[in-house]
């Protein structure tokens, strides 16, 4: 498996403890390069996995994978398309490409909300229609989609003094980074 933007190596490691994954993770963060060979050892699966401290923008493996995933960090190759046409450098026929992207389910009435609710801006994320008709052109044999419903993993936390802490309801994610949405 290769994980790009792999950050503290969770997905990496245990799915290497749960399941046997032999894989290598790419961060270019050192502190998350480091909390992920840690967690490879308190889960001993150290000799299975490899964490990488590097730029995972443009990365190619010499080996390939039959996992090739980015789960929130598609901007290391300019978004969701241009991340797959970068696994799919890395996958080796038959294989999988793992994609987590978070999406506006409607747009922020302004700016100043979309940096409320952890976005840069409003241009970061699509609406979910513009998201999926962004793969139409893609060469591929088929396709699986997964999401998680409103009720389905929602964390109701949110950052205090944000916009997002009134009328605004999360974006259920399985990563470490919630996103939320407007009502």
């Amino acid at each position: 498996m290769l994980d790009l933007g792999s950050g503290s190596g969770e997905m990496l490691c245990t799915w290497a403890r749960d399941y046997g994954v032999i894989g290598t993770g790419i961060d270019m963060s050192q502190l998350f390069t480091e909390q992920a060979k840690l967690r490879a050892e308190k889960l001993g699966v150290a000799d299975q996995v490899k964490f990488i401290h590097g730029d995972a923008a443009g990365f190619v493996s010499d080996e390939k994978a039959g996992v090739a995933a980015c789960l929130g960090a598609t901007w290391i190759a300019g978004g969701v398309v241009g991340t797959i046409e970068l696994l799919a450098q890395s996958l080796r026929p038959g294989g999988i490409i793992l994609i987590g992207e978070p999406y506006w389910r409607q747009l922020p009435p302004t700016e100043d909300v979309a940096r409320g609710c952890l976005a840069g801006s409003i241009s970061d994320f699509l609406l979910l229609p513009e998201l999926l008709a962004s793969f139409g052109h893609l060469a591929t044999t088929s396709w699986k989609w997964f999401w998680q419903t409103k009720t389905a993993g929602t964390d109701t936390r949110r950052p205090s003094g944000s916009p997002c802490a009134d009328g605004l309801k999360p974006i259920p994610t399985t990563s470490s980074r919630k996103m939320f949405e407007p009502n």
